[in-house]
């Protein structure tokens, strides 16, 4: 057990909860946010994560404030730092007056340097070795990670908890369209063909025949939420984007952070709430989708999808065929060796290309309702 937190102590007033890497990673640990609120529910959560996560949970019940890790200079998790970035991150947890760190062992290594360098400060922290024995013993990762909180932390933890509420909805201009024009259009599916990392990545026209399967074989509209940089899908951005935002059926948007095209990070929250289906890599915000209520195909490659796809009886996974890759780590929370590099180890593409087509389709098509199915009947064009 990593805590060090008397049971008999006063109730923290301040905690900082440091999240791991990633908007998935946050997602997953969503029942352990659940559980401090549950616990300490007189105190108020700040969130440490990077910008992007950060900035969709902001809106979240659970969380009183968010601290950017790139805005207090500590954005990458394996740089050491000085002497100089420990006591100025000692400075800010002093100014914060934090009473408790829950999964400091998260954080960047200068903040747990700092944390560290003050043994009055209580700690929660994950037992590690708990979650690898859930992991073997058939757990997925939500379960797992719970499992670790609980017991490290000594607090009640359910994976059940696995969960983002939907709070207040908001209307505003998104690019090109308004979002009551967009709703005219449901029901709808959103495709995420973007992720953080290229050795995750489906190719370009295997989305392009997916969408147009899609269009034929269902009443649904489709939303692409292209990422930052639509520019970074020339072949979909010629076939279903801009110049022509809504062109049939089809709209292709930017998720542009920092320029705010989604004015309130909410509006990324209700598209994927309000969507029949989303389909997408092992990306964060299929983990976003997945935890607002909406079922989810993931299309895996170096990542196990029995640790990795989010739970929900309606969510599905497509995977290549077995290549008795060498790199990969089933049963792990750990990331391969060929996730770190961004690039595959043992071939020319990455794994996630030999997925097929008319695989994720058919996992897509037998978890949409039979009204998003197109019965012969005129469909919009």
């Amino acid at each position: 057990m990593a805590t060090d937190f008397p049971a008999d102590s006063t109730p923290p007033r301040r905690i900082l909860f440091c999240a791991r890497p990633g908007i998935g990673d946050l997602v997953m640990e969503t029942p352990l946010l659940e559980a401090l609120a549950r616990a300490f529910p007189g105190a108020e959560v700040t969130l440490l994560a990077g910008r992007r996560a950060a900035e969709l949970f902001a809106f979240d019940a659970r969380i009183g404030a968010v601290a950017v890790r790139e805005d207090l200079g500590i954005a990458e998790f394996d740089v050491l730092g000085t002497e100089e970035d420990y006591e100025r991150l000692g400075r800010w947890l002093d100014e914060e007056a934090f009473d408790l760190i829950a999964n400091g062992n998260n954080a960047p290594y200068p903040l747990r340097v700092a944390v560290r360098r003050r043994p009055g400060l209580a700690r929660l922290d994950e037992d590690r070795a708990a979650e690898e024995a859930a992991l073997a013993h058939g757990a997925n990762g939500v379960e797992a990670i719970a499992a670790a909180a609980r017991a490290g932390w000594g607090l009640e933890v359910n994976a059940g908890d696995f969960s983002v509420p939907e709070r207040e909805r908001s209307f505003w201009y998104m690019g090109d369209v308004h979002s009551s024009e967009w709703l005219g259009l449901q029901p709808y599916l959103v495709i995420l063909p973007k992720c953080g990392r290229g050795i995750k990545a489906w190719p370009e026209n295997k989305w392009s025949t997916l969408i147009a399967i899609i269009l034929r074989e269902t009443n649904c509209s489709v939303f692409l939420m292209a990422g930052n940089s639509p520019e970074d899908f020339p072949y979909l951005l010629s076939k279903w984007g801009y110049p022509y935002p809504l062109r049939g059926r089809v709209i292709f948007n930017r998720i542009l952070w920092e320029d705010k095209i989604f004015a309130n990070k909410r509006d990324a929250r209700f598209y994927l709430a309000a969507a029949a289906l989303v389909i997408g890599a092992d990306t964060g915000l299929l983990h976003l989708a997945a935890a607002l209520g909406t079922p989810v195909v993931g299309i895996y490659g170096p990542t196990d999808p029995a640790v990795y796809l989010p739970p929900g009886a309606r969510n599905a996974s497509a995977g290549p065929p077995e290549d008795g890759c060498p790199h990969r780590r089933p049963r792990s929370l750990r990331h391969p060796e060929c996730w770190r590099e961004d690039r595959c180890l043992i071939a020319e593409a990455p794994c996630t290309h030999a997925v097929g087509v008319l695989e994720v389709w058919e996992r897509a098509r037998a978890i949409l309702p039979p009204e998003a199915l197109n019965t012969g009947r005129a469909r919009r064009v």
